[in-house]
């Protein structure tokens, strides 16, 4: 043999011999036996046998025995052909048979379904289309079995003789003795009972489908009821939420309104107070002129007051005094009111509600105030707004070059009371 032909049998099989014959029963037994319960060699090799001496032991050529060669030769045979139908040319598959059967048997169960159905629409009054009609003519089918199947047994134990015709069975019952009367009116008082029970069975099993639908439609009332009042008590929270918001909105609007009046009796307080001063000053000057200071002083001075001083102040430019711009963070976040932690959420929330409220289009009658506070208010939201630029806009005013100095903010709280600067000169 060569060393290509050379091959190490599988000895972990246990079917199958080490030279691959195939084992008998009791050898697979035996082999099964020893592979689940094989000793674990010791240390020292203290048993006569190990596994490796039994291992050389199978490996021996042993010679094939005449039912190791039929077995091979029955696993050599092609398995045998199924038959052809008879009557048919050619060969058919086991499969092919066995699925036509199947239909066979099928087809066969279903005509005999449908001829139940016809049974019981004939003979029990079962409605097409009405399953409750055939419930009741199958329930009526399974008592009249249950009967005849009674009746059968009555005739094999000899206690009850079938009748042919009604001739016989008067004329029998004019030969029977008092006995067969008895047992025969026995028998027809049963089968009155039967009867009734029957009836009563089926006025019961009414009363309860009754009963089940009377429950059903109760249900159904309470869910409509139940439905119907959380629907009145999601309608009565809404108008309650709605009012809410509605009072809410007039609290707002009259406490707008309040701040509206105190900063416009403030304006005109200090329009007064200007005035009062204006007027101190002309009257303070024509004292020094008519006290005779001299020619020239009078002559220098004998200049009528400027008229801008003299009229009231533009109403849209005191709105703009009152309402400026806001060039910082800090200012951005008090024209808002929302604390300088909030999120961008609560800006955009923020400024959305003061634009519904301070639109021009919203305050008739008040549009210049509004208009001049919905610019104030847009100014702010894109100071605040990253994606409209305000954080650059806010570094560009911050960083900007023109130092304040203290002159300027000397200038700034004494002229302007601490609002923005408005003034043209270079030098604030």
């Amino acid at each position: 043999m060569s060393k290509r032909e050379f091959s190490i049998p599988k000895i972990d099989d246990p079917t199958r011999n080490p030279d691959g014959t195939l084992k008998s029963r009791e050898e697979y037994e035996r082999a099964i036996r020893e592979q689940h319960a094989r000793p674990s060699v010791t240390q020292g090799f203290a048993r006569s046998s190990t596994e490796l001496t039994e291992d050389f032991a199978r490996r021996e050529y042993r010679e094939p025995t005449a039912e190791d060669i039929a077995r091979r030769e029955q696993m050599k045979r092609p398995p045998p052909r199924a038959p052809s139908p008879k009557g048919s040319v050619g060969t058919i598959s086991g499969t092919l048979l066995r699925h036509r059967a199947r239909v066979a048997e099928l087809e066969r169960i279903r005509q005999e379904q449908l001829a139940f159905y016809a049974m019981l629409e004939q003979r029990y009054g079962a409605v097409k289309g009405d399953d409750h009609s055939y419930l009741v003519a199958m329930e009526r089918y399974e008592y009249d079995k249950e009967k005849e199947k009674k009746q059968k047994e009555k005739r094999d134990a000899g206690t009850m003789v079938p009748f042919q015709s009604t001739d016989e069975v008067e004329a029998i019952i004019r030969g029977m003795d008092d006995e067969v009367r008895q047992r025969l009116h026995n028998a027809t008082l049963a089968r009155q009972r039967a009867d009734a029970h029957l009836r009563a069975y089926e006025r019961e099993k009414a009363r309860k489908e009754e009963e089940e639908i009377e429950r059903l439609r109760r249900e159904a009332e309470r869910i409509r009821e139940e439905a119907e009042r959380l629907r009145r008590e999601h309608q009565a929270r809404m108008e309650y939420e709605r009012a809410r918001r509605e009072q809410e909105y007039r609290e707002y609007l009259e406490r707008e309104r309040q701040r509206r009046q105190r900063e416009y009796e403030e304006e005109q307080f200090y329009q007064r107070q200007r005035q009062q001063q204006r007027q101190q000053q002309q009257h303070q000057y024509h004292s020094d002129q008519h006290r005779g200071r001299g020619a020239a002083a009078a002559a220098a001075h004998n200049r009528a007051p400027s008229p801008r001083s003299d009229e009231p102040e533009d109403p849209q430019k005191a709105f703009a005094r009152r309402f400026p711009l806001p060039e910082t963070r800090q200012q951005a976040f008090a024209v808002l009111n929302i604390p300088q932690s909030a999120t961008e959420q609560q800006i955009k929330k923020a400024y959305r509600h003061g634009a519904l409220v301070l639109h021009p289009d919203k305050n008739p009658g008040n549009e210049m105030e509004s208009t001049i506070r919905y610019q104030q208010l847009q100014e702010a939201f894109n100071i605040l707004n990253p994606q409209k630029g305000g954080n650059r806009r806010y570094n560009r005013r911050r960083h900007r070059k023109t130092k304040k100095t203290h002159r300027h903010t000397k200038h700034h709280r004494k002229t302007h009371r601490g609002r923005k600067c408005r003034c043209k000169t270079r030098r604030y």
